[in-house]
């Protein structure tokens, strides 16, 4: 068994001497008191559960937000097991967060009559309305939105207590599709999507959608390149032939960038599962 005192600690985790008594406060650090001046020593289980705090600060948590985090399951192999879950999906989005601003720079390097007629090909294409870039690039904002909305509601996290926090990320969604469904001038798909949706809520349970899922995930892997191919063929080449070559490779690349990602990020059995029943819940 090893021990440390309350000065090594801070050393070793870069902690203040006041972030230490909080986590002791918080009974996040029980420390035995030995000694004449009752000096504090912390065993194992202080160092192991320091070494998660610190994780989650450097992940840009906060002391304050400790005690909601780190529970005394914390150490189970199962709750261990789903943090590498998390903290790899966190490197595959912060990959993709970095192409995505890799390809906007690109794009920035266009002529300003390349540009122009790339927004205008885009809208005309997205069947907007009204011919309002403004409005074109909301739609793509709204798109990032759902994304991150859908990234929380895959995490195994999600269903833990704080459901309340998972019924506004639904709701977020809900707002964030029909919007989407109205600006490109689909409402019929949005309400097919609304009757549908109910209709799974009442009609399946639990281990229909994994059925459910897992034939969705099984069809993905193995048609991924024709579905990709398809996507490429229906949704950009017709974006793609308005422009010239170095627009239209410049917008194909991106797309296929965006589109792997999505597949391969989301087109898990367990990160459906999640999806789906966060929402189903939330339509009961």
């Amino acid at each position: 068994m090893f021990e440390k005192c309350s000065s090594e600690i801070q050393d070793i985790f870069g902690l203040s001497r006041d972030d230490v008594r909080r986590l002791e406060n918080e009974g996040l650090l029980k420390p035995i008191k030995r000694g004449q001046g009752k000096a504090a020593i912390y065993g194992e289980a202080d160092l192991f559960r320091l070494l998660d705090i610190k994780i989650y600060l450097l992940a840009g948590y906060r002391i304050a937000d400790m005690s909601n985090i780190i529970t005394e399951d914390i150490d189970s192999d199962t709750n261990l097991d789903e943090q590498i879950h998390l903290y790899k999906k966190r490197i595959l989005m912060l990959e993709f967060i970095k192409g995505m601003k890799a390809y906007l720079k690109r794009i920035r390097t266009l002529s300003a009559e390349q540009y122009n007629s790339l927004i205008s090909v885009s809208i005309n294409n997205s069947n907007l309305s009204s011919r309002n870039a403004n409005e074109f690039f909301d739609m793509i904002w709204d798109m990032y939105k759902l994304l991150f909305i859908a990234d929380y509601l895959s995490q195994r996290a999600s269903f833990k207590e704080k459901s309340e926090i998972v019924s506004k990320r639904v709701s977020d969604a809900y707002i964030t599709v029909k919007k989407l469904y109205q600006v490109t001038g689909n409402t019929k798909g949005w309400e097919e999507l609304k009757v549908n949706m109910a209709a799974m809520a009442h009609e399946i349970d639990e281990e229909e959608v994994k059925e459910f899922v897992d034939e969705l995930v099984d069809e993905y892997q193995q048609d991924k390149e024709k579905i990709i191919d398809d996507f490429i063929s229906d949704c950009i080449t017709p974006i793609t032939k308005k422009l010239d070559v170095q627009t239209g490779d410049l917008v194909r690349e991106f797309w296929e960038y965006v589109i792997r990602f999505l597949m391969d990020y989301f087109f898990d059995k367990n990160e459906l599962y999640c999806i789906f029943i966060n929402v189903l819940r939330f339509l009961e």
